[in-house]
Order: structure tokens, then C-alpha cells, then sequence
């Protein structure tokens, strides 16, 4: 009898695959610069949007995360970014605004077996990417 109930528990038991992901946005685009044996600030990059496909995320300044936005599996997101750079001025001690900018950076597929809740993390790369927004993926 014991066998019967364990076997109709385990069989009633369905592993269902979500195809709908969450990713939210880290704003980490921050940079400095070692000079004479100190890190000085330099450039901090907020974002103003941050697009997948159709999909926008608005207003992330440097330190905040995003509310999270649904991604579905198997479709290619075209991910691009709109962004105000500033610059430090060591004279004032305030940041300055620099230029607004916009870069497409990348195409992401979201597939099975993947966690389903994800961060981008975006940072400013270095000297041999100009400075330019980066970005990679974690599981939450």
C-alpha cells in the first residue's frame, strides 16, 4: 500500500519550465584614476534609457538598480543604451556634465536551463574601449 501512494505522489508531480525571464538594470558605470598615489574620481555615466527591442527602462543614476522587466526565451534582445556622461572637476569637487550619449551594446538570447532572474550590471570599460558603457549578466 505504501508503494501505491508514493509512486501516485511521484507521479503526479510536473516540473513546469518557465519561458518567461526577469532581468533588472545595475547602474555601475563608474570610473577613476590613479594619479600620484591616489584614486581620484573621473567619469560617472547615469543611464537616461536602456532598451530591449521594445522593452525600456528609464532614469537609473550610478548606484541604483532597475525594477525588473519580463524577457521571453528564444527571442533576440538588441540591447542598447542611452547615457549622460560627467566628468569630476578637482577644482569645484563637483561632477560636471560632459556629453549624452548612445551605444548599442550587444544582442542576448535568453534560453533554457537559464536562472530565471537575472541582472545586467553595466560599467565603464578602459582606456582600451574609450571609456564606453559595458555590460555583463549574472543570476540574481
Amino acid at each position: 500500500m505504501l508503494i501505491v501512494i508514493a509512486g501516485i505522489g511521484m507521479t503526479s508531480c510536473t516540473i513546469h519550465e518557465s519561458t518567461d525571464y526577469r532581468i533588472t538594470v545595475h547602474n555601475l558605470m563608474y570610473a577613476d584614476i590613479f594619479v600620484s598615489g591616489h584614486y581620484l574620481p573621473f567619469q560617472e555615466f547615469d543611464v537616461l534609457e536602456i532598451f530591449f527591442n521594445e522593452k525600456v527602462l528609464t532614469d537609473i543614476t550610478i548606484g541604483e538598480v532597475s525594477r525588473p522587466i519580463p524577457l521571453s526565451q528564444g527571442v533576440a534582445y538588441t540591447i542598447s543604451l542611452s547615457y549622460r556622461a560627467y566628468l569630476y572637476n578637482l577644482d569645484t569637487g563637483k561632477w560636471e556634465h560632459n556629453y549624452d550619449g548612445f551605444k548599442e551594446l550587444g544582442t542576448e538570447i535568453w534560453g533554457a536551463g537559464e536562472c530565471m532572474n537575472q541582472v545586467l550590471e553595466l560599467r565603464i570599460g578602459g582606456l582600451f574601449t574609450g571609456y564606453a558603457p559595458e555590460y555583463e549578466i549574472f543570476c540574481e
